[in-house]
């Protein structure tokens, strides 16, 4: 048979495309078909991160992202892919609550056949984590001085939030959730804290606590959040879930935000471990920073608090707030104007 012949032979036998899935680029998604699924941005775990294009009530286009858990995940089991969907809708029914210029906003969610769907602030600019590797991989160690006073600020406006207002304790502070959104006409930008898969109220004031349950499981010993990031207490098995541990893992962040480097890091993790435990970090590096040459002092008031081994001895977010590198800097989440906790989803 002659290639011609072969081609004509062959012309419309070719298998049907796939029918696109209801998360695919292209897509309409929402209540009432109101967002278009855009490109990936992000992915990790059981879910996918898209950009989403809609409209908002001026009939202006708007961009936010979806953040996508499907309810069947490719070689997952059924038992993993439930755990997954358990996950998502706890952090729904805490995240949904939050309302604070410094924490991811997330506007609507909604469940189908096919998957949960969480609407969500788009944040472009990559997370705290991101920024300082690329100034680490330019030869720069340490955010610029008033960049690093503006975001350690901006997170522990946040974590007032949660403590103060909420009586949340988030259990995975660490800049790889502090997302970072820099316009084109804007120096700092402003951070958004974000993930809050593992955070627990510590009591029942809040209001929301009869509705939302731990997912901790009682046979799981090992503590929750990132080991780098983790308070000494919680290493020597301690299942407190007080604000302590938040303020510890913030020591950590601005720490690592002046210097570039962190606190306690080492390639061996019993050895890690042996140093968060110490709670010794390097004072010259504070000095040497580009921060700590402005305010070296106050910073490390800062993080002689923060980073105290002992919980009870600890700062609290309030001391935190009241710092000396702080003055001059307001938390406008705390004026009694701002509206905290109610109808924060569309």
């Amino acid at each position: 048979m002659s290639p011609a012949a072969q081609f004509l032979n062959g012309w419309g036998s070719s298998s049907i495309a796939a029918e696109p899935k209801p998360d695919d680029e292209g897509q309409p998604i929402g209540i009432n078909n109101e967002y278009v699924v855009g490109r990936q941005i992000g992915a990790g775990g059981f879910s996918v991160v898209k950009e989403v294009i809609g409209m908002d009530n001026d009939g202006r286009r708007t961009k936010r992202a979806v953040k996508i858990v499907r309810k069947s995940v490719a070689n997952a089991s059924e038992a993993e892919n439930d755990k997954a969907q358990q996950a998502v809708d706890y952090e729904i029914g805490i995240w949904r609550y939050l309302n604070h210029p410094y924490i991811l906003q997330l506007h609507t969610s909604f469940i189908t056949d096919f998957a949960t769907f969480c609407i969500m602030d788009l944040v472009e600019s990559g997370s705290l984590y991101d920024l300082l590797n690329e100034l680490r991989n330019n030869g720069q160690m340490g955010l610029r001085p008033e960049l690093a006073r503006t975001y350690a600020h901006q997170l522990a406006s946040a974590l007032r939030y949660m403590h103060a207002d909420v009586r949340l304790v988030h259990r995975d502070v660490k800049l790889e959730n502090c997302l970072v959104q820099i316009g084109p006409q804007d120096d700092c930008g402003s951070m958004k804290l974000c993930d809050f898969g593992l955070a627990s109220f510590v009591d029942g004031d809040s209001g929301m606590a009869d509705s939302i349950r731990s997912l901790d499981s009682d046979d799981n010993k090992d503590p929750a959040g990132t080991l780098e990031y983790l308070a000494p207490e919680l290493l020597g098995g301690s299942t407190r879930k007080d604000y302590s541990a938040d303020i510890w893992a913030f020591g950590v962040c601005v720490y690592t935000m002046v210097t570039g480097k962190r606190p306690f890091a080492h390639t061996i993790q019993f050895k890690l471990v042996e140093l968060i435990e110490a709670g010794d970090w390097n004072k010259d590096l504070v000095e040497t920073s580009p921060a700590g040459q402005v305010a070296c002092e106050d910073i490390c008031d800062l993080l002689h608090g923060c980073l105290n081994t002992d919980p009870d001895l600890r700062w609290t977010i309030a001391d935190v707030m009241d710092c000396k590198w702080f003055q001059g800097l307001v938390d406008v989440a705390a004026d009694s104007d701002w509206e905290h906790v109610n109808n924060t989803q569309d």
